[in-house]
């Protein structure tokens, strides 16, 4: 009998959903990490990618991607991100909008 392992990625969808559990848990490093795997065109995606670069002190980084955003999704705003996810824990909610302050996505 052959020992064959089966292993199986997680869809791109789910690495989208850790990224944000982990920039809730203010673990920007990881959360980033998870949005290498997550779906990379999507502006929510850019958007966290950006956060995590301006709060890890990478600010030419989170500046490259929020001009991105501002070319590709010109009607995406970080506060309509807010009201229509919503999101309503404080402290993520607070490192949202200074994320995105530093990004200058704000």
């Amino acid at each position: 009998m052959q020992n064959s392992q089966h292993i199986t990625q997680a869809p791109s969808w789910y690495y989208a959903q850790l990224a944000q559990a982990r920039f809730v848990a203010g673990r920007y490093a990881d959360s980033l990490s998870s949005l290498c795997q997550s779906p990379p065109d999507i502006p929510v995606t850019l958007m966290f990618r950006a956060l995590c670069h301006a709060l890890l002190e990478g600010p030419a980084q989170a500046q490259s991607i929020a001009r991105r955003i501002a070319v590709e999704f010109p009607r995406f705003t970080v506060e309509n991100f807010i009201r229509t996810y919503p999101v309503t824990n404080p402290l993520a909610l607070a490192a949202i909008k200074e994320g995105a302050r530093r990004a200058g996505i704000a």
